[in-house]
């Protein structure tokens, strides 16, 4: 994979009132991000180690994506990765994104990856800087549009891998926590194939998968098992009940549809793709034929936010759209394979 989409932070597409209009901004954009090079203020330097990791998972983890439905990675330099000093991370321009995630954050349409984690844990710094990269990797489009005048052209962000951004309401877009499942799946997948070869943190890795209860999540278990028994504690891999749901997505998708998956990473390459390569269409039609019309929106609706009854609220009501779709599924005959 030697061809690159454009430089980290670049947008993939840009709606604009003219191709002349969309080749201007997405130029304009580009040239903001090349030259942002400041060093702000929570960051600290990266040690030789650090550097080595982010060098590392920069080079391999395109190469895995191209599976998933990366057909051309961002170009990406070490030096985009930032490492978060520990004693300044309730840094107001971070602490939110911080809160967000969990270790780590990559800010759309810049070249930053942030990584919050100290020098001596070299294994965390890689799982961290590995789930943020592949949002960097993840499509993304800008709008533009015009002030009161007329004459001066702004954009904000439209989509950003599952995402669909909410310019209404900030930290609260569509698909939100999916996104981040996916992302963390993908992560994971990486992990567990690459991180026991590399030098640096194999032998730490190997030790935590020895204590990792999670050996998957993409196969015929029920929700409420994967729930109440695998992800109750986070353990090493984040986002576990976010990727609950998606492991209950997938399973409802592979099971309504037979025939035309053959296993459930087919389906979770639905997901990828959209999120990596800008396909929401295919994604859309999959589960508005598996849950019924409307319900693609309502399951974007329901992951925009993380609140105390998030889980039960999303699985209550794939559960009822289930049990619908089951029964419809057998007065007709069965499901389909078209």
């Amino acid at each position: 994979m030697e061809n690159y989409r454009g430089i980290i932070g670049a947008p993939d597409k840009v709606v604009a009132r003219d191709d002349r209009d969309a080749e201007w901004v997405k130029n304009k954009l580009a040239l903001e991000v090349f030259e942002d090079t400041d060093v702000l203020e929570f960051e600290r330097p990266k040690t030789i180690e650090e550097e080595i990791i982010a060098h590392w998972i920069i080079e391999n983890l395109p190469k895995f994506l191209e599976a998933y439905g990366l057909e051309a990675p961002k170009l990406i330099s070490y030096s985009d990765i930032r490492m978060i000093d520990s004693k300044k991370s309730d840094h107001k321009e971070i602490s939110n994104l911080i809160e967000m995630g969990g270790g780590g954050a990559y800010i759309p349409g810049t070249n930053r990856v942030y990584a919050l984690s100290g020098p001596e844990n070299l294994l965390r710094s890689a799982h961290i800087i590995a789930h943020e990269l592949v949002h960097a990797h993840s499509f993304s489009s800008v709008e533009t549009e015009l002030d009161e005048s007329g004459k001066n052209i702004y954009t904000h962000q439209r989509r950003f891998g599952l995402i669909i951004v909410n310019k209404d309401e900030e930290f609260s877009n569509f698909f939100m926590f999916l996104n981040e499942a996916i992302t963390e799946e993908l992560t994971r997948k990486f992990a567990e194939k690459y991180f026991p070869g590399f030098f640096l943190i194999s032998e730490e890795f190997k030790k935590i998968q020895e204590k990792v209860t999670l050996q998957g999540i993409l196969r015929n278990t029920p929700m409420e098992q994967l729930i109440d028994e695998e992800f109750s504690d986070q353990k090493f891999y984040c986002y576990p009940n976010e990727r609950g749901i998606l492991a209950f997505l997938i399973n409802d998708i592979f099971n309504f549809n037979q025939g035309r998956f053959t296993t459930h990473d087919d389906v979770f390459k639905l997901f990828t793709r959209a999120m990596l390569h800008g396909e929401l269409l295919p994604l859309a039609r999959v589960i508005e034929k598996t849950y019924g019309k409307g319900n693609f929106r309502k399951i974007a609706e329901l992951t925009r936010e993380r609140q105390p009854d998030f889980i039960n609220e999303v699985t209550n009501f794939l559960k009822r759209t289930h049990k619908r779709t089951t029964d419809n599924s057998k007065k007709e005959g069965g499901p389909t394979t078209e």
